[in-house]
């Protein structure tokens, strides 16, 4: 089965699926964060073309607090430790959220978050959708820029992740220690 393995704020996720296209595009969209590495945890990915039932605000989610289901109009993701299988809907948007939801749990255990926020170099800038986290992330040089809608934070340290706004590829897998936070506000 074609996988890939992809670490992510220091959390190692390999993701394995029948579609070689699919992992292939997935290495592509991933390239700065693919890692030869032992998986923290190991996903198989079942793709389907259909959503699997009616849009809906919120997810559901089933926790027991070592094991978990969450389900949405374009994922069933079933989590255990180490382990987990998805039913996504073939396209790396919903692949994009499987990553982010199978990385929240697996941070979780770290002492960590993701958070919705901007991070250049040590500065985290949090703020609501529509703050100006992309913005900020457009105006910011490449190479400092560590995410401009998802950020991960572990105890100090503030990490790089692929999940950037406007669906663009993150490009900079690296950690930075926090040195502020600066919250965003239009108003």
């Amino acid at each position: 089965m074609p996988e890939l393995t992809v670490r992510v704020c220091d959390v190692a996720i390999r993701l394995a699926a029948d579609d070689a296209r699919f992992i292939a595009a997935a290495r592509n969209r991933y390239a700065p964060f693919a890692a030869k590495a032992t998986p923290d945890l190991a996903l198989d990915l079942e793709l389907v073309v259909k959503k699997m039932r009616p849009y809906r605000d919120e997810p559901r989610v089933v926790w027991d607090g070592r094991a978990g289901r969450i389900e949405r109009h374009d994922l069933e993701l079933d989590l255990a430790p180490g382990v987990g299988r998805a039913r996504v809907v073939r396209g790396l948007s919903p692949l994009d959220s499987v990553l982010r939801v199978a990385l929240s749990f697996e941070l979780v255990k770290r002492g960590g978050f993701l958070c919705h926020s901007a991070a250049v170099d040590g500065w985290l800038f949090p703020g609501v959708s529509g703050a100006g986290k992309s913005t900020l992330g457009r105006s910011a040089p490449k190479k400092r820029l560590l995410a401009d809608e998802l950020v991960g934070v572990v105890g100090d340290r503030l990490w790089g992740t692929p999940f950037r706004g406007d669906f663009l590829p993150g490009k900079n897998p690296a950690t930075r220690t926090l040195e502020a936070i600066l919250l965003l506000d239009r108003r």
